[in-house]
């Protein structure tokens, strides 16, 4: 198999209103993954590749983790799941595939094994999970306390503490001899991941994850009618549910002890699934279909990464508006502006590379005439030929590329808040601006970035916090805000000092000033760049109200001013 096929890809799939996420590799036939709750399908990535040297792979989100839209319920089901994952199949165009699940997605693959005989060669499920009914009462009843997001940042350390600790006991929040977990603690990497997921859908991870201890896994055991294997992992915390099913097992069904190590077993579980009789080749995966209303999510290919690409609005009188928010950081910190400028013209925002749910591109060199090159070619994949274009900060420095790059394709050109250092603070200020996140095993990492992250709104430049450096604005410091730029930093915290390195280098102001035409530079004026926007445009400087309404207005004035 080729390398291309075994790198994974992400890719979205729209199902009636609302979008599934998922990770795939490979060729042949499909092997749909579901994970553990509260995390995205990345967790499964080590049986993702090694799937994917025999199959198509596909690890999905479960509707309302990861990426996946929420279903639209009230509450939500193990069977509401194994509903919907037989409606992703149809809108995949997939007729019938080996069911892995893991702990949650174990529950949902002997739920859809259940339903949808005809549609499963094979369902393997990893962590069965199965409660008493007093357990169940006691996990809905105290597995989910309250969380809010603080001033202080405290709220990232205790996310990471709490997902530390259901690898020490199980369930978490129960220490002692008897609870205590047969597993390694995780390395850093695990813990962070695991973060990041459950910031990206903050408590909607309840409602997914509580349906597993509603759900009463007893019952679909004695009908299922198709092979299905009860993995039994040494180091997994449902090892001793295992106990608790029905017995005597179905014919079809069997419990299977696995190596400890993970790597093997994913080789055990391939040999497993290639013990049952073929079933059909999944077709190559299609770019999603647009959602009626509100944004549709997707990635363009680039061949070294992919980039992750936000769509409202349709195609129509006006040309597009390609929106490139701060870099460090991710599109999620344009709030609703997208949005409310999509009304009457189609809007793109994407996440530039090495930000956000964008790849790294490791092996590129990250700077601003490369990124401006690789959003040229995601355009040009997305048939866009020319757009009005809009960039914040770092965005701005990519927009001001850009271009330079390919006048061709940039209609209007609107900079919000662009970080025009003059020479001496490109020199001094770049290099020391943003600290390398090193993951540490107790998580301090968290905290540092978050009042590094704060401190930006405090002074200037943040890391000299004396008298003298502090910044005469109205800091925004909203502990929602706050946790939104630090999440986009965290998805991506190998490139985050490199990228502000970057984008504070590039002399924007020069490169603007060559290119010799019509922009406009705008910002609120509490932005952190604001004051160094105003020394560029003077008098030209357009202000930016804190209201978002406002905002779309005086920007959509803007490109209709600079056109």
């Amino acid at each position: 198999m080729t390398a291309s096929h075994r790198r994974i890809r992400r890719g979205f799939v729209t199902v009636g209103d609302r979008q599934v996420h998922f990770r795939y590799a490979g060729r042949g036939p499909a092997v749909v993954l579901f994970g553990q709750s509260p995390t995205s399908s990345q967790t499964l990535d080590r049986q993702t590749l090694a799937f994917s040297e025999h199959f198509t792979a596909i690890a999905i989100d479960s509707c309302g983790l990861g990426r996946s839209s929420p279903l639209p319920t009230p509450t939500t089901e193990i069977a509401d799941q194994a509903i919907a994952l037989a409606q992703t199949l149809d809108a995949l165009g997939i007729s019938k595939v080996a069911a892995y699940g893991s702990h949650t997605g174990a529950s949902i693959c002997a739920e859809f094994a259940r339903r949808y005989p005809e549609r499963t060669a094979i369902a393997l499920l990893d962590g069965y999970p199965v409660y008493t009914e007093d357990e169940r009462t006691r996990r809905l009843n105290t597995y989910f306390p309250t969380m809010e997001k603080t001033w202080d940042g405290l709220h990232l350390m205790w996310l990471w503490y709490r997902y530390r600790e259901q690898n020490l006991f199980w369930p978490w929040n129960i220490s002692g001899r008897v609870t205590r977990a047969n597993c390694s603690v995780p390395a850093p990497e695990h813990i962070h991941r695991g973060v990041v997921d459950i910031l990206d859908v903050w408590t909607g991870y309840v409602e997914p994850y509580a349906a597993a201890f509603r759900y009463r896994a007893q019952e679909p055991i004695p009908h299922l009618r198709v092979p299905t294997v009860f993995l039994a992992y040494p180091d997994d915390s449902l090892l001793t549910a295992l106990d608790l099913l029905p017995r005597p097992l179905p014919d079809c069904c069997r419990i299977e002890p696995m190596p400890l190590d993970r790597d093997a077993g994913a080789q055990k579980e391939i040999e497993i699934m290639q013990g049952v009789p073929a079933w059909p080749d999944a077709p190559p995966i299609k770019p999603p279909s647009r959602r009626a209303v509100g944004v549709t999510h997707d990635y363009v290919d680039l061949g070294e990464g992919q980039l992750f690409v936000r769509r409202w609005g349709k195609a129509g009188g006006r040309p597009p508006l390609v929106m490139l928010p701060p870099a460090p950081g991710s599109a999620t910190q344009l709030d609703t502006l997208p949005e409310l400028l999509s009304f009457d013209r189609e809007v793109i925002a994407l996440d530039l590379p090495g930000c956000g749910d964008s790849d790294a591109f490791a092996e590129a060199k990250h700077d601003v005439p490369r990124g401006a090159r690789l959003v040229a070619e995601a355009l040009a994949k997305l048939s866009i030929a020319k757009a009005d274009v809009y960039g914040r900060h770092g965005g701005a420095s990519v927009a001001v590329a850009l271009a330079d790059l390919a006048p061709e394709m940039v209609g209007a050109l609107v900079l919000d808040s662009p970080p025009t250092l003059n020479a001496n603070e490109r020199d001094e200020v770049a290099p020391r601006y943003a600290e390398p996140i090193k993951l540490d095993w107790d998580g301090s990492h968290l905290i540092r970035l978050w009042h590094a992250t704060r401190d930006q709104e405090l002074f200037w430049p943040w890391y000299e916090r004396k008298i003298d450096r502090i910044r005469k604005n109205d800091p925004d410091v909203r502990p929602d805000r706050l946790t939104i730029e630090v999440l986009a930093y965290l998805k991506n915290y190998r490139t985050y000092p490199d990228m502000w390195e970057a984008v504070l280098s590039y002399p924007v102001a020069d490169r603007l000033a060559g290119l010799g035409r019509a922009h406009t530079i705008c910002g609120n004026v509490n932005d952190k760049f604001a004051n160094h926007a105003k020394a560029v445009a003077g008098d030209q400087f357009v202000t930016v109200p804190d209201s978002r309404l406002a905002a779309a207005e005086i920007i959509r004035n803007c490109i209709d001013r600079v056109r």
